[in-house]
């Protein structure tokens, strides 16, 4: 899920309680697999911001590789 924050930066969450590392990757870093680690939550969701600007973009979560 992306939730546009009222600062303009884009929140990703991802439930995934059983891994040990997630990245988000898209259009916006170059599809780069090590660039934008997320951290764990407590309630097993993944969560990273990032101030992107207003626009459409492809992305994907990468789960323990």
């Amino acid at each position: 899920m992306v939730t546009i924050l009222e600062s303009g930066t884009a929140e990703f969450r991802f439930y995934r309680p059983n891994v040990s590392k997630v990245f988000v990757v898209g259009d916006f870093n170059d599809w780069r697999t090590d660039q934008v680690r997320m951290t764990r939550q407590a309630d097993g969701n993944w969560v990273t911001r990032l101030p992107l600007p207003a626009g459409d973009y492809k992305f994907r979560y990468i789960a323990d590789g």
